[in-house]
């Protein structure tokens, strides 16, 4: 087998040896079975494809490219680049630089105010899955009990004082 550099961008390299080799294509199936969780330029290099997600189909082109099967990836004939934007990390057509791979690059979901909000930095999703925030129990009012005791206790005190 011959070492062969990466046909565009270091999209195969996953180990960023210079080489697309068969331990790449091993890493991107780690990556897609989710046995090893990647840094975001080893994800963006297993994505051979450019779907937004690693899968065995990335493990596969990248194996089947260092056999010399293959002569490129299918990420190579379009430029796109993944950002974050309202929604969270979207791919961008066009050329640029990748700021984010996953949803959390980009911030987490709170409820502020009863309203779901991206907030950045890492935390606690508060949110539901629908972007809901969970419904806060108003407190009871508990104004005419206390004015209960208060005349129970001022009923009890007149009464005792005769």
């Amino acid at each position: 087998m011959v070492n062969r550099a990466s046909p565009c961008n270091g999209l195969g390299d996953i180990d960023q040896d210079g080489y697309v080799t068969e331990a790449d294509a091993q890493l991107a199936l780690k990556i897609a079975v989710g046995s090893y969780k990647p840094t975001a330029e080893e994800f963006r290099r297993a994505d051979v494809d450019r779907n937004n997600v690693v899968l065995s189909s990335d493990g596969l082109y990248i194996l089947r490219y260092a056999q010399g099967l293959i002569d490129t990836f299918p990420g190579c004939t379009g430029e796109s680049h993944r950002e974050c934007r309202g929604s969270g990390c979207e791919t961008v057509p066009g050329p640029g630089e990748n700021t984010c791979y996953y949803q959390d690059d980009c911030g987490h979901q709170e409820c502020v105010n009863q309203e779901c909000k991206r907030v950045p930095g890492k935390g606690a999703h508060t949110c539901d899955a629908n972007r809901q925030c969970p419904t806060v129990k108003p407190k009871p009012d508990n104004s005419m009990l206390k004015i209960v005791l208060v005349v129970g206790v001022l009923g009890l005190l007149f009464y005792i004082s005769k």
